[in-house]
Order: structure tokens, then C-alpha cells, then sequence
């Protein structure tokens, strides 16, 4: 059995803004130590980590501590997708075998359609196509995605490995 969502951080890194002391009972680091035997008493194979920041360096981070860590299987990480560089930043990514997904933090993303954006899709290129990316909805999606949901735009998983969650159209 594969764990197809889990995260690891370490708060003094800075870049989770999200996690602060008013979360007590996560608000402390998190590393394959504290996970390992959680995973062997349920029978646990594997897992997927995935990025719980929206920086690159917390996904190299991630990506460090895969390449470190047996049991993790693949990285779920995050870029820009917006940024100019987008792909020569997500080629530089997938230089690394254990990288499986890319998500961009949706949820925390105001307009419903940037997922449309032609700034987005015109910048599809072979790196963006090797990965696939996990999209995360929040529950009131655009009208578009009720009737559509996205497929063959990149932003579906062409692997199964990083999962979708459409909670509107689920």
C-alpha cells in the first residue's frame, strides 16, 4: 500500500506561512523519523510527499529528503507556473527521477478560473507535459470546471500518481 499524500517540513526553513503556533498539535517539525514507524505498523510500502509551500527551494528540499529516504517513493512539488522561467524551472526539476507532480496551491488562489489562464496553457511545453500536476479545487470551482473538469491540458495526472481532488464534480 502506497500513503499518496503526506508531508514533511521543518518550521525554522520559514517558508510555510500557513503553519503557525495557533496549530499546536502540528506546529513542530516533521521528518521521516516521526513517520517511519507509523508506516510500519499499518503495512505501509511507500509514499508520495508532497509540498506544503509554495517555494522551488522547499521542493529541492523535499527532493533531498527523497533521495534520502527509502520509503518515499516520488515528490509532488510546486513552481510558479506563471513566472517567464516556468519551464526552465520545472525541466530542472524533473532532472531528478523523483519527482512525480507539480501542483499549483489553487485553494489559496482567489480566481476561480486561473487554471484558463492562456498565459498558463500557452506555456505548455515537453517539461510541463512529463508531469503530471495535482490540482486541488477548492468547492465553489468556475462554472467551466463544473461542466468541463480539465483533461488533456496538463493539469491532469498522467501517471495516477498525484492525485485530483474535485470536490464540486466528485
Amino acid at each position: 500500500m502506497i500513503d499518496a499524500h503526506q508531508h514533511f517540513w521543518r518550521i525554522g526553513r520559514g517558508d510555510y506561512g500557513w503553519l503557525t503556533p495557533a496549530l499546536t498539535p502540528i506546529y513542530r517539525d516533521f521528518a521521516p523519523e516521526d513517520l517511519a514507524p507509523l508506516l510500519a505498523r499499518h503495512g505501509i510500502a511507500g509514499t508520495i510527499l508532497v509540498q506544503a509551500a509554495p517555494t522551488v527551494a522547499e521542493t529541492r528540499f523535499l527532493l533531498d529528503i527523497a533521495n534520502a529516504t527509502p520509503f518515499v517513493r516520488g515528490v509532488v512539488g510546486w513552481v510558479d507556473f506563471e513566472a517567464a522561467r516556468a519551464p526552465d524551472a520545472i525541466a530542472a526539476l524533473a532532472a531528478d527521477p523523483l519527482l512525480v507532480g507539480l501542483r499549483p496551491m489553487v485553494q489559496d488562489i482567489a480566481d476561480d478560473d486561473w487554471l484558463l489562464r492562456p498565459s498558463l496553457i500557452s506555456r505548455r511545453s515537453t517539461a510541463f507535459r512529463k508531469l503530471p500536476q495535482q490540482k486541488i479545487s477548492r468547492c465553489n470551482p468556475s462554472p467551466h470546471f463544473r461542466s468541463h473538469p480539465p483533461s488533456g491540458t496538463g493539469m491532469g495526472s498522467s501517471r495516477g500518481l498525484a492525485a485530483s481532488m474535485k470536490c464540486a464534480w466528485t
